[in-house]
């Protein structure tokens, strides 16, 4: 994922929930672990 589409993702309200912390876009890593679990594509799953 580029920061472009995180970018477009936050103004669209879909993606990954975010946090802003002094001005600043941050992530939980919970989060991003889940999303891209939720995500994957491809293999056998493991």
């Amino acid at each position: 994922m580029t920061v472009d589409s995180l970018a477009q993702d936050r103004y669209r309200r879909r993606g990954i929930p975010w946090i802003k912390i002094s001005g600043r876009v941050r992530y939980l890593r919970s989060d991003v672990l889940k999303f891209l679990a939720d995500n994957r594509f491809g293999g056998d799953g493991a």
